[in-house]
């Protein structure tokens, strides 16, 4: 074949090709359930590099580390605002007030930070809880679930066979008492043996003494604790609904714990904290989208609320709303927003007096055209999630704007260090870290007008 034999045929091929690309269906073709798209003329004949966001402005502002300080000169237009409406002025001044207490050594302010897989192992938490202790005061982890299908930073754990394990994830049909950590095991009794047995492997000591949070509803029971070698005590479990605390004392154990419990036996989990300060408690719901807490024992949950004392409940949820096919559209999230709405309601319910601070979602990226692009869900779902905290008193934190907006998260993939992993969802170790900053900026912008506040009230 010649040359320009060659060089017609090549010619009669590109322009074959392009015919196709330009009577082509925008949106495609499904045929027996594949979608078949091709690209666009102009796509093809583009040179322009992804418009990414510039997420290096958001990275070096988070380099200038949050101040609690009202005298720093941080500039405000940098930090995304809490939305809040007027009445909910009142309600953040009280917790700061409450903070300021906590720094004298006048009391606890406790924060529970519920999430989905974005916060798991304390990401984005232990950052938060970090940087408020060494402001205000306090130690320890806070709330330890026996069971969790997320993994729990610091503690590993072995179980005996005969356990039953419980969570709002996956409820058991007529069982619902679950606790603050929205999970529990239960004790069974086998063949075996007569008691059920968890040991628990720490990666430091935990600071400060441990309380126990436990229940026998069915029949009376006992605990018997060791630290895998001797034990510490046996103490008896009343046959009642109501919560017994049982405290074991850093003392008596180093980095192993084990628990026995009798048959009927129900653990909820424990509380690692000091007596002042502030408490940060990472409970992971892996694979949530923030539904299920209803569906929590009210009175129990109320308990657990009161006895620890929650001053702030923070709820970030949103990824698991967001269809896993890249081309699938939800056109109304009104059906997320009213489910997410009875969740916050209920949680008000719980806990009165806490705050409840709603994090959107962060953004998500499908790839389209070559493209790594916002999912277009991500922007619905966001105004839903705003819309039922707004409308039911909460706060909200609009993380997608912080992190950058529009197409930030192949930002944070692809920049020479990485802040999110590959799977253009979930955040790594630092750029959960950054999470954590931007949020305690905003948190501390908050705090830093109450002071101003006080002062002005101070010089009338």
């Amino acid at each position: 074949m010649t040359s320009q034999k060659v060089l017609l045929y090549l010619i009669i091929v590109l322009l074959s090709l392009g015919l196709i690309c330009l009577l082509f269906p925008k949106d495609g073709l499904n045929i027996f359930g594949i979608q078949i798209t091709m690209p666009t003329l102009e796509e093809i004949f583009s040179f322009s590099s992804s418009e990414y966001a510039d997420v290096e402005s958001v990275v070096s502002t988070c380099e200038q580390k949050p101040s609690v300080n009202p005298a720093d000169s941080t500039q405000d237009s940098s930090v995304v605002s809490f939305e809040y409406d007027s009445v909910l002025r009142e309600r953040f001044d009280s917790l700061f007030s409450r903070l300021d207490r906590a720094k004298a050594q006048e009391g606890v302010v406790r924060i529970v930070h519920y999430g989905d897989s974005q916060v798991e192992a304390d990401r984005i938490t232990g950052t938060i809880r970090k940087d408020l202790q060494k402001n205000f005061g306090g130690r320890g982890q806070g709330w330890i679930s026996l069971f969790s299908r997320s993994t729990i930073r610091g503690v590993s754990f072995h179980y005996s066979p005969n356990w039953a394990f419980c969570c709002v994830l996956e409820p058991k049909r007529g069982f619902n008492r679950y606790g603050i950590g929205l999970s529990s095991i239960k004790a069974l009794a086998d063949s075996v043996s007569q008691t059920a047995t968890v040991e628990m492997a720490f990666a430091t000591k935990p600071a400060g003494n441990i309380v126990l949070y436990c229940a026998s509803p069915e029949t009376e029971g006992s605990v018997i604790i060791s630290n895998g070698q001797d034990e510490i005590s046996q103490v008896q479990i009343d046959a009642s609904f109501d919560v017994q605390r049982i405290v074991i004392s850093s003392d008596s154990f180093g980095k192993v714990l084990k628990l026995q419990a009798t048959s009927g036996v129900e653990l909820y989990g424990m509380n690692v904290s000091s007596n002042s300060g502030v408490l940060v408690d990472n409970i992971s719901l892996r694979g949530s989208s923030g539904w299920g807490i209803r569906g929590s024992n009210a009175s129990l949950l109320q308990h657990f609320y009161s006895e620890l004392g929650v001053d702030m409940i923070i709820m970030q949820f949103g990824v698991n709303a967001i269809p896993q096919e890249k081309d699938k559209v939800i056109e109304d999230y009104t059906f997320y927003k009213k489910e997410f709405a009875k969740q916050l309601r209920f949680l008000q319910a719980m806990a009165p007096e806490a705050l409840i601070v709603v994090v959107g979602v962060s953004d998500r990226s499908i790839r389209k055209s070559g493209k790594y692009v916002t999912n277009p869900n991500v922007l619905k779902l966001r105004q839903a999630q705003r819309q039922a905290a707004l409308e039911n008193g909460c706060v909200f934190w609009d993380l997608f704007e912080a992190m950058g907006g529009e197409n930030s998260m192949p930002a944070w993939v692809l920049r020479e260090e990485p802040l999110a992993n590959k799977d253009f969802i979930h955040f790594n170790e630092k750029g959960a870290a950054m999470v954590a900053e931007m949020f305690l900026k905003s948190f501390y912008k908050e705090y830093k007008r109450y002071k101003d506040d006080c002062n002005m009230q101070k010089i009338r």
